[in-house]
């Protein structure tokens, strides 16, 4: 289980995140772009996945997972935080954030955690970095501006 505390010291330990509100709730953003978004009284988060992560989480684990209405297509997906696992939690909030981080940050940040890894990680995490794989990576979709 994880509460309303928690999600707000693992978001603003992200780089760059600072935390700001939207509609009446906190929100957690870097580069000025949302990326978490806190319910308090309803014990939910919301964060910004793919469109194919949110489908397979709503799927898969129903209890847990909920759509977030037409901002679902986009992946936004709503977490219902006592029922999901900590670690589950954690690394769908990294993920969340990497989406919405500018390239940059992200690359810095993956630099450092490669760097604290063990060396059998290290050597797999270099692996997921090459310039082949980096390229073969899909990249996000960032939504259209209307004029």
């Amino acid at each position: 289980m994880i509460t309303s505390k928690d999600v707000r010291r693992l978001a603003l330990a992200l780089p760059e995140t600072e935390e700001s509100a939207h509609m009446g709730h906190p929100d957690f953003r870097v580069g000025k772009k949302i990326f978490a978004t806190l319910s308090e009284k309803e014990d939910r988060a919301v964060l910004k996945l793919s469109p194919d992560e949110h489908t397979a989480l709503v799927e898969s684990q129903p209890e847990v997972f909920l759509s977030t209405g037409g901002w679902s297509k986009n992946g936004w997906t709503s977490v219902v935080l006592r029922k999901v696992p900590v670690g589950v939690f954690c690394d769908l909030l990294v993920e969340s954030w990497r989406r919405t981080a500018p390239r940059k940050l992200v690359a810095d940040f993956d630099a450092k955690e490669d760097e604290k890894a063990p060396p059998a990680r290290k050597t797999t995490a270099a692996k997921k970095t090459t310039p082949a794989k980096k390229a073969a990576r899909p990249k996000p979709r960032t939504a259209k501006k209307r004029g």
